[in-house]
């Protein structure tokens, strides 16, 4: 029943831990590819000019 119990444990914890790594990933993802588009604007912008 105790060995049960660990791997319920192990489970959830395996699990939440993937699911910070995809969150963590997703947010470092969506601040390089906002900046990468700012950085595209100033870049037009300077063509522009």
């Amino acid at each position: 029943m105790k060995i049960f119990f660990f791997f319920v444990g192990y489970f959830l914890f395996m699990l939440g831990l993937l699911l910070f790594l995809m969150v963590v990933l997703s947010a470092n993802f969506i601040f390089f590819f906002s900046h990468s588009i700012i950085y595209f604007f100033f870049c037009f912008f300077f063509q522009i000019l």
